[in-house]
């Protein structure tokens, strides 16, 4: 119940689903809009590793399998059509058996991609891409309101290989990079022209206090590492 609230938000929030059997895959994938297509029974599916550090049970590390489907259409108020992303995890990769994890919506304008990752609203691209893009990621949401992230290109057209695929173009955003003594704060996507999302990391770490202040060696207190890698895609 818990793993689908995002699901009954978008119902309270206005949006239905809508008979359309359109997509947003690009044909030119030399477009921008090519590294962020949307096609109903599309998927990919991505390695994750994590590592979170607590309190209470100490380092808590996982690996997983995580598939995301691109499911039906529904409407936002305001008429955007947007896809249904349905995203599953197994931890046995010999079983074809996934367990609904939570459900987001994407959509795509003429200007940008749009992602809801749990409720919440992220700019992922901006188009046209090129080499200086940049932009506030956050502009639909109130995450963060102290602190700026400036979202920007760091990689543009790059060769890339990614868990043992070579990927001919991709393009690298940087949304994130802080680091000091007080811990360290980082978050980074690769998309592939009509594929998507090939990579992701997230770091976020609170590192111990020292005593004389922020002398090495800092030890992590708290936070969590994240980091997904494309393993293959295709259509249902």
């Amino acid at each position: 119940m818990k793993k689908l609230l995002f699901f009954f938000w978008v119902l309270s929030a206005g949006l239905f689903s809508a008979c359309s059997t359109s997509s947003l895959s690009p044909s030119d994938l030399n477009s921008s809009e090519a590294y962020f297509p949307l096609e109903k029974g599309s998927f990919i599916i991505y390695d994750v590793e994590q590592t979170d550090y607590t309190f209470v049970d100490g380092t808590i590390n996982r690996k997983y399998q995580l598939r995301e489907l691109v499911k039906d259409t529904v409407t936002l108020q305001g008429g955007q059509v947007a896809y249904q992303l349905e995203r599953a995890i197994r931890t046995d990769t010999t079983v074809d058996a996934w367990t609904i994890d939570s459900i987001w919506v994407a959509y795509r304008t003429n200007t940008q991609a749009v992602r809801y990752e749990s409720s919440v609203p992220f700019v992922k691209l901006v188009f046209p891409l090129k080499r200086t893009s940049n932009w506030n990621g956050n502009q639909l949401n109130n995450n963060l309101p102290d602190i700026t992230e400036n979202w920007k290109v760091t990689e543009f057209e790059r060769e890339k290989v990614i868990n043992g695929r070579r990927f001919d173009k991709t393009i690298t955003i940087s949304q994130r990079s802080d680091s000091s003594c007080r811990g360290k704060y980082n978050k980074e996507e690769t998309y592939a022209p009509g594929i998507g999302l090939v990579y992701r990391t997230y770091t976020n770490f609170t590192y111990e206090e020292t005593d004389p202040p922020c002398t090495p060696p800092f030890n992590i207190e708290v936070g969590k590492f994240y980091v997904e890698r494309f393993r293959r895609s295709g259509k249902l």
